[in-house]
């Protein structure tokens, strides 16, 4: 039996089970004390692999909370929030295409260049959103734009390797249709397709001058259009009226041999028609047969430079988590199929879309477009002028003017 009496044993009770009851509620309020940060994702094809990995990233990190918003279809996703970012409520982290875009929001975006994944990017991945020495996004990956065709069917009409020029291509097609096999499923419905890929293969090519002479891009664009009048007349029905999930549909099915897309479709490839043996090739527009596979940073991850320190750092610490650790990295080459802007990735490279754009990546056998450069109003407008061209609107030659105009103000 202790020597302490009954009055000092319950004071002494009474202390500790204060103690305890405050540490307690501390630790309660620790845990409610959330940071709640709002992610705005503008890739539409791994709207719900991004919502799980966002999911693993809270269960790692408790006392952060994110809420995403995926958008898509829009050529400009951030258009509608420069209100929003304005009046200090809109997105912490979204999307930017950086180049011109980059600097006019320069005074909205945080700047990252201290981050760690910086001293990990790929060559070139940065110059696009760099302002005055700051690097103010990190780029969400690499895509590949070319045409993507069922190998198989390759195969059936006896077409033994991609084509490389414009007649090899002409002469696929005549297997093809032999074979009672429509070459190209086209989706010519949305102006973001017309507008933002098309144009760029106007200026892949491996020879393109520093100083263009006079006449060589009017010949490009040309030849673009040339290009589309050729996938129409040996595609399906109704092009103007086929969008992008109609397009693939087209494909996923086997009801066409070839379709203008990227990477980028791999994960609703994988949903769809996970079977199909698929590859991915440049696009011949020319007689030349060393076109190069169109490859690029379709955007970058910004952070809202007007959101408190605390979300900042969360927002950083997130981006940072998901280009570096094995969850992120897993998510980013397995669930989204993405060729990764970053060197630190041990890469197992697949048999499909992300694997033969890095194959080729690696082999130096991409090219990059000044079309990347051009402001969305710019592609905006050509996707407008390509759109009535499809749907027989406007006439060639009034096509033409508008894509020369648009490409000798370069903006």
């Amino acid at each position: 039996m202790n020597n302490l009496s009954f009055p000092v044993v319950l004071f002494l009770t009474m202390m500790i089970s204060g103690c305890m009851s405050e540490n307690n509620q501390r630790d309660l309020a620790a845990e409610s004390h959330q940071v709640e940060l709002a992610i705005r994702n503008s890739k539409v094809e791994i709207a719900e692999p991004f919502e799980a990995m966002v999911e693993e990233y809270e269960r790692e990190h408790p006392a952060i909370s994110i809420t995403v918003e995926t958008v898509g279809g829009r050529p400009d996703d951030f258009s509608d929030i420069k209100a929003k970012i304005a009046a200090g409520n809109g997105p912490d982290i979204f999307t930017n295409v950086g180049y011109g875009e980059a600097e006019k929001w320069s005074s909205h975006l945080e700047d990252l260049s201290g981050e760690p994944w910086v001293e990990n990017a790929r060559k070139n991945t940065l110059e696009p959103i760099t302002i005055n020495e700051k690097i103010l996004g990190m780029p969400i990956n690499l895509e590949g734009f070319g045409i993507v065709y069922n190998e198989e069917l390759f195969t059936k009409a006896g077409i033994l390797s991609p084509p490389a020029s414009i007649e090899e291509l002409e002469e696929a097609v005549k297997k093809l249709e032999r074979a009672g096999i429509t070459p190209f499923a086209n989706g010519y419905y949305e102006e973001w397709k017309l507008g933002y890929h098309l144009p760029s293969l106007a200026s892949t090519l491996p020879d393109e001058p520093k100083n263009s002479v006079p006449g060589t891009q009017t010949k490009r664009l040309d030849d673009l259009l040339t290009f589309i009048d050729f996938t129409m007349i040996h595609g399906n029905s109704n092009p103007s009226k086929t969008d992008y999930y109609n397009e693939l549909d087209l494909f996923f099915t086997e009801k066409a041999a070839m379709v203008l897309q990227g990477n980028w479709i791999q994960p609703l490839l994988n949903q769809k028609a996970p079977h199909l043996s698929v590859g991915i090739m440049a696009v011949p527009i020319t007689k030349q047969t060393d076109s190069k596979l169109a490859v690029g940073v379709p955007g970058y991850w910004v952070i809202n430079k007007q959101i408190s320190l605390e979300k900042k750092e969360a927002a950083k610490d997130f981006l940072h988590w998901m280009v570096s650790s094995e969850t992120g990295q897993r998510y980013i080459t397995e669930e989204f199929s993405f060729v990764p802007a970053f060197k630190n990735f041990d890469i197992q490279h697949k048999k499909d879309l992300t694997g033969a754009t890095l194959k080729q990546l690696e082999e130096g056998e991409v090219s990059s477009s000044k079309w990347l450069s051009f402001p969305p109003l710019s592609k905006q407008k050509a996707g407008k002028a390509l759109r009535g061209y499809t749907k027989e609107n406007i006439s060639r030659e009034e096509t033409l003017q508008v894509l020369e105009e648009i490409w000798s103000a370069g903006e």
